[in-house]
This record gives structure tokens, C-alpha cells and sequence, in this order.
């Protein structure tokens, strides 16, 4: 008699069990994926801010989609005035073209989006501190190369919509931007 209840017993114990093991398994399969993550990131992007790091991964940015991070402060000046306009937008794929972005590649995808829809403003936060830390990590005159043409290419695209022909007047949504990038490169 106690034979049958012992084997319900056992069944029920193993299949709890079971799904304990498997809520365990998927969480380490999780913790995995995002550790796997982040040292992909980190061979790709010389930062070594875990936090930084995390909230880019949070953002959806993968080791694949980080050459886009050079394309940031460019797509942000863009969205400034709140539209990316024609001459904006041939300016940015412009720059993604320089800076190895491929049409159809994920970073190519993501740029695509970003130039249909406005990035979360928390990217920029995220890019600062990211070139901050490249910026303090590269030797002098690399760094000094490296400020001079990402604000270069910002302020061509500030400059590209305003003015007269379009060229001359930078916004003040512009300017904050252009200033924060500087500002960032500069620590």
C-alpha cells in the first residue's frame, strides 16, 4: 500500500525537481548570454565600465551594432530640430560610409532606424561616457584626430539644414549637442 503512495511521492518530488533544475538552467543559460555579451562588446569597444557597458547592452547595442556608436553624436545633431531632413541624412550615411558601415549589416540596420526614428536622448549619456573613456585610453595625437572628426562631422551636420542654402546656422538644440560631444572629448 505505502508502495504506490511512495512512487506518487518520488514522481511528484522528481518533477519538481525537474523544474526547479530547469528554471535554474535557463537562468544560468541568461547569465551566460549576457556575460557573453559584455566580453563581446568589450573586444570591440576599449571600455572596461561594466556599468557603461550594460546600460549600451540594455540599449540593444551588440559587439555587431557598435560600429553605430560612431554614428551617435552624428544621428543626434541630425534629430536636433526633431526631423532628420534629405541633406542630413546623406550626410550621416556619408559618415557611416567612412566609418565602415555596411548597408544591410546590423549596424547598417540599426543606423537605418535610427534615421527613421529618433534614438532615445539616454544614448547620448551612454556615447558620452563611452567616448570619454576612448578619448582617456587613446595617446595624444590619435585622440586629438579622433575629437577633430567627430566634431567635425556634427557640426557639418548642424550646419547642413540652417542658414541661408542651408549653410551657416547651427540650432540651439544643435549647439547643446555639439557642446556635450566636446565636452566629453575633452575630460
Amino acid at each position: 500500500m505505502s508502495d504506490p503512495i511512495e512512487k506518487q511521492g518520488q514522481a511528484l518530488e522528481n518533477q519538481f525537481f525537474a523544474k526547479v533544475d530547469q528554471q535554474l538552467i535557463e537562468k544560468l543559460r541568461k547569465e551566460n548570454a549576457a556575460k557573453e555579451q559584455m566580453a563581446a562588446l568589450k573586444e570591440v569597444l576599449p571600455i572596461s565600465d561594466d556599468a557603461v557597458l550594460k546600460s549600451l547592452i540594455d540599449l540593444g547595442v551588440t559587439a555587431e551594432k557598435a560600429a553605430a556608436l560612431r554614428i551617435v553624436p552624428i544621428i543626434m545633431v541630425a534629430w536636433a530640430d526633431g526631423s532628420v531632413d534629405e541633406s542630413e541624412r546623406l550626410l550621416v550615411l556619408r559618415a557611416a560610409e567612412q566609418c565602415s558601415i555596411e548597408p544591410g549589416s546590423a549596424a547598417g540596420q540599426l543606423l537605418d532606424h535610427w534615421l527613421r526614428s529618433k534614438p532615445p536622448s539616454e544614448i547620448l549619456d551612454d556615447w558620452c561616457s563611452y567616448a570619454r573613456e576612448l578619448f582617456r585610453s587613446m595617446q595624444k595625437p590619435e585622440g586629438e584626430a579622433f575629437k577633430k572628426a567627430v566634431l567635425s562631422q556634427i557640426k557639418d551636420v548642424a550646419r547642413v539644414s540652417g542658414g541661408i542654402l542651408g549653410w551657416g546656422a547651427v540650432t540651439a538644440g544643435e549647439s547643446r549637442i555639439i557642446d556635450r560631444v566636446e565636452a566629453a572629448l575633452s575630460e
